[in-house]
């Protein structure tokens, strides 16, 4: 068995697959290519275009005119940011929610304690009996 030179490069430009590395020759597999309806590609289109409000030249509508978004970049990164979340798995969703509850409740409690003592004084102190 012969051992095959690898060469570790940092660059991105170099994209090599673990079957070139290795053999030395040019791998022949080819990602396929997804097929994209034509209505999702208008809908892109329409989605991503910036249309320019052209108005007259002063302060305040110099930046009114800048191009708006149909859909800002904000939504659309938002969306992503929402994809790579790592979600909680069940267990600890449950148990969360639990604590989340426990806390309201004890929370609550003070509150209603805290608003009691209150109204006992204030009665006391404006209001003699």
């Amino acid at each position: 068995m012969a051992k095959a030179k690898i060469r570790v490069s940092r660059k991105k430009e170099s994209s090599k697959s673990v079957r070139e590395i290795s053999s030395g020759k040019k791998s022949s597999f080819k990602r396929p290519k997804i097929k994209i309806p034509a209505k999702l590609k208008q809908l892109k289109s329409f989605m991503g275009k910036s249309y320019h409000l052209p108005l007259p030249d002063n302060r305040v509508n110099n930046i009114l005119s800048k191009r708006v978004r149909l859909v800002p970049n904000y939504l659309k990164n938002s969306f992503t940011e929402l994809k790579l979340v790592e979600w909680p798995n069940r267990r600890l969703t449950i148990s969360l929610s639990f604590a989340v509850m426990i806390f309201a409740i004890v929370f609550g409690l003070f509150v209603a304690f805290l608003d009691y003592g209150l109204d006992k004084i204030f009665k006391e102190v404006f209001i003699k009996k």
